[in-house]
């Protein structure tokens, strides 16, 4: 019983986010929005990509999206561009975003080098993709 309660605690501690639903909006079979509802019990950030169908260089070729999440509920509803049909999408709940000062391995120092940060402590991960046209 106690290595059970012990691993609740540990699950709740290093799960604070919790996702209550990610939808989409379609017009005609077509994807027009991803809405993202939950509830936050501390600090977080959300980050959502969107990649055209056939992809080769997801870093440039996609659209990367973030903000920070304060603690309580949360709704994000984000457009997707039409370029993004029949494409794919990835949505992340990060604990930390962090800059070059906060860095201590070679992963972060090459992510702050490419767009002035680094995600660290993923909580959530959801990818997907957009089909119908």
């Amino acid at each position: 019983m106690k290595r059970l309660l012990t691993t609740l605690v540990i699950l709740l501690i290093a799960v604070p986010i919790f996702a209550e639903e990610i939808s989409f909006e379609y017009k005609k079979n077509i994807p027009t929005k991803i809405k993202i509802e939950g509830r936050a019990e501390q600090t977080f950030w959300i980050g959502i990509s969107f990649y055209p169908f056939g992809v080769k260089d997801g870093l440039t070729e996609g659209l990367h999206l973030y903000r920070e999440v304060k603690t309580g509920k949360f709704n994000e509803t984000i457009e997707i561009d039409k370029k993004f049909y029949g494409g794919s999408y990835e949505v992340a709940f990060w604990g930390k975003k962090l800059t070059s000062k906060d860095c201590k391995n070679d992963d972060c120092k090459y992510w702050v080098k490419k767009r002035g940060f680094y995600f660290d402590q993923l909580n959530f991960y959801k990818t997907g993709y957009f089909n119908g046209y």
